[in-house]
C-alpha cells in the first residue's frame, strides 16, 4: 500500500492505451528557399537550421525540409507569410523563421548530405527584415491544453449560464446554473454552444486563451514555507497565471490546478491576488479528501510535493476583426472547422498536448506573451498526473493519442485523475 493510501480513501482509476506515431514540430531558421517539380505537380524545397528542442535533431542542425503532400499550398503559404518575391533567388528568404507540422525525420539525405525532414504543413513565424515581426518569438518545453473561447450569454434563457466557456475540441459543456431557485450543474452539447457563439453581434467581446504549464520548470517543496514561496512565485506572474499542484508518493499520482484571482493596487493597476489564492489554500484542503497538516506531515515520509508553473494565454489579435489569430480560431469554431484542433488535443479538455506557441512577445515574461497559432511539438494527449517532471515521474508511461500518419508507433497506457479548480473571476 503506498503512502498516499493512508492519508485519503482510495479511489479506482482507469487506464487505457493508444497507437502513437512519432512526428514532432519543427521551427526552422530559413536559409534557402525553392520551387521544386514532383512528378507533373510543383512543390517546395527548404534548407534551414533547427532552432527548436523538441525534434530529434540537435539546435543548428542544417536539414532539407520536403513536403509529403500538399505541395503547393506549402508554396502558397510561404509566399503568403515572405512575400511574392521570396522565391526569387534561392537565399531572398534566408533569416526567415517558419513553424512545420507533422514533421519526421527520413532516412535520406540530399546530394549535400543534410538530412531530410518530411513535413506536412508550415506557416511563417517572422520575415527576415520586417521591423512589424521583431517581436516574434515562441514556447516550447511546454504542455496546453486546447484553447478556450469564452463570451457572455447573447440570448439567455432559464437554466442557462451568464457566461459560456467552450474548449475547441469539447464534444458537450457543463456550468452551475440556476433554474426554479435550485442551483446545480446542468450539461450543454457543443452544438448549443456554438448556436450560442454564432449568435453574438459582430462586436461582441470574446476571450480566446489557451493554458500552458511548464513540467521542467517544477519546484520541489520540502514544508509549508517553501510550498508558499513556489506558489506565490507561480502566481505572481501576472493576472492569468495558474499553478499545478502535485503529489506523489512512488505509486500514484494526485493534481490540483490553482488559479490567481486579480486585485487593484494603489496605482490603479489589476495585479495577482496572491495572498487570496495561498489564504483559500490555508482554509481547504489543498488536495482533495487530505488535510493539509497530513499532506505536510507526510513529506518527511518521502511524499513528494511540486508546484508546476503555468499561464493563461490571450490569443493575440482583436477577435472581432478579421486580421489576426484570435478571429481566426473563433471563425474555424463558427464554421464548424476545428477539426484540427481535435486531432491535436484529443476531445478531452482536460488533457495536455506538448506544443509549440508561436506568438508576439511584449517582454521576457509569459504575462507579454500572446500566441498566433498553436503545434503540436510531440503527439499526445495526457492527464496532468502524466507528465514527468525533474521530480515526479508517472509510474507508467502516458496514455497517447493516435495521430493521421508515418505508422510506426508504441502502445502504452496510463492513469488519469485530477482535482480542477477553476478561476474564481474574469481576467482583465
Amino acid at each position: 500500500m503506498g503512502l498516499m493510501n493512508s492519508l485519503e480513501q482510495p479511489t479506482q482509476q482507469q487506464s487505457s492505451g493508444r497507437k502513437v506515431n512519432n512526428t514532432f514540430g519543427l521551427v526552422l531558421r530559413v536559409a534557402t528557399a525553392e520551387k521544386v517539380a514532383v512528378g507533373e505537380a510543383e512543390s517546395l524545397k527548404i534548407t534551414g537550421h533547427v532552432v527548436s528542442a523538441g525534434s530529434p535533431l540537435p539546435a543548428e542542425t542544417l536539414v532539407e525540409i520536403d513536403f509529403r503532400t500538399a505541395g503547393d499550398k506549402a508554396i502558397t503559404n510561404f509566399l503568403k507569410g515572405n512575400g511574392k518575391k521570396s522565391l526569387n533567388t534561392l537565399d531572398e528568404s534566408a533569416g526567415s523563421f517558419i513553424t512545420l507540422e507533422n514533421c519526421y525525420t527520413t532516412d535520406q539525405v540530399n546530394d549535400a548530405g543534410l538530412p531530410v525532414i518530411s513535413s506536412r504543413w508550415l506557416n511563417t513565424l517572422s520575415t527576415a527584415g520586417d521591423p512589424d515581426h521583431a517581436n516574434r518569438s515562441f514556447l516550447e518545453d511546454v504542455y496546453a491544453s486546447a484553447p478556450r473561447l469564452s463570451f457572455k450569454n447573447p440570448t439567455k434563457k432559464a437554466g442557462e449560464p451568464d457566461t459560456i466557456t467552450l474548449p475547441v475540441n469539447a464534444k458537450n459543456v457543463r456550468f452551475r446554473v440556476e433554474e426554479d431557485g435550485a442551483r446545480g450543474v446542468r450539461e450543454f452539447s457543443r452544438e448549443w454552444a456554438v448556436g450560442k457563439l454564432n449568435e453574438l453581434p459582430a462586436n461582441a467581446r470574446i476571450g480566446v486563451t489557451i493554458d500552458q504549464i511548464e513540467p521542467k520548470a517544477a519546484v520541489r517543496v520540502d514544508d509549508q514555507d517553501s510550498f508558499h514561496k513556489a506558489i506565490r512565485d507561480a502566481l505572481g506572474t501576472g493576472t492569468k497565471s495558474l499553478a499545478v499542484v502535485r503529489i506523489s508518493d512512488g505509486e500514484s499520482i494526485r493534481a490540483r490546478s490553482v488559479y490567481v484571482s486579480f486585485k487593484r493596487n494603489i496605482a490603479g493597476e489589476y495585479v495577482p491576488d496572491v495572498d487570496k489564492a495561498i489564504a483559500e489554500l490555508q482554509d481547504k484542503n489543498i488536495i482533495r479528501n487530505i488535510p493539509n497538516e497530513k499532506l505536510f506531515g507526510a513529506i518527511e515520509q518521502g511524499l513528494v510535493v511540486e508546484v508546476i508553473p503555468g499561464y493563461r494565454l490571450t490569443y493575440a489579435g482583436d477577435p472581432s476583426k478579421d486580421n489576426n489569430a484570435a478571429f481566426k480560431l473563433v471563425n474555424d469554431v463558427k464554421r464548424d472547422a476545428a477539426a484540427r484542433y481535435e486531432m491535436m488535443f484529443g476531445d478531452d479538455p482536460m488533457k495536455f498536448t506538448k506544443v509549440i506557441l508561436p506568438g508576439i512577445a511584449r517582454n521576457d515574461s509569459s504575462d507579454g506573451f500572446s500566441p498566433i497559432n498553436v503545434i503540436t511539438d510531440t503527439v499526445g494527449n495526457h492527464d496532468i498526473t502524466e507528465l514527468a517532471s525533474p521530480h515526479i515521474a508517472p509510474p507508467r508511461a502516458p496514455a497517447l493519442k493516435e495521430a493521421e500518419d508515418h505508422a510506426d508507433a508504441p502502445v502504452s497506457s496510463a492513469e488519469p485523475g485530477s482535482d480542477e479548480e477553476e478561476p474564481s473571476a474574469p481576467r482583465p
